[in-house]
Parts: C-alpha cells; structure tokens; sequence
C-alpha cells in the first residue's frame, strides 16, 4: 500500500493512532496521527503509550455457556 494511501484513510476516518510497519528489523514506515489527548490537544507521537490493557480482554463467559444448551 503507498504511504500516501495511509495518510489518506487516516484523514478520512479520523484515525487516531500510531501505524508502524516493521518488515525483518526493519522500518518501512511509522507515522502517528491524530491526538493523544483530545481535552488538552495533545498530539500523538511515535513515543505515545496507549492504555489498551482492559481493550484487549475477553469478557467472561456467560452462566449459559457452561452448561448444556438445553440447560439454558
């Protein structure tokens, strides 16, 4: 994908983020967009750290998936 393909799909969807492409150690690209903070107007940069712990757990499972489905 051109690098000017990213930018564009950044700007039209309002990404807020860091992309970093890394192929065998090495860099091809790594360009953040958008704000870190939008209360203070922060902006992102390669160095931002996200919070992204609780945005990558699973849900615990429901009462009705540990039981048979007719239990249910």
């Amino acid at each position: 994908m051109p690098r000017g393909d990213i930018d564009k799909i950044a700007k039209e969807t309002g990404f807020s983020g860091v992309v970093w492409i890394d192929r065998g150690g090495q860099i091809e690209f790594a360009k953040a967009y958008g704000l870190a903070s939008r209360t203070y107007r922060v902006a992102n940069t390669l160095d931002t750290r996200f919070g992204i712990a609780s945005g990558s757990k699973g849900s615990p499972p429901s009462p009705c998936s540990r039981w048979p489905r007719t239990a249910c």
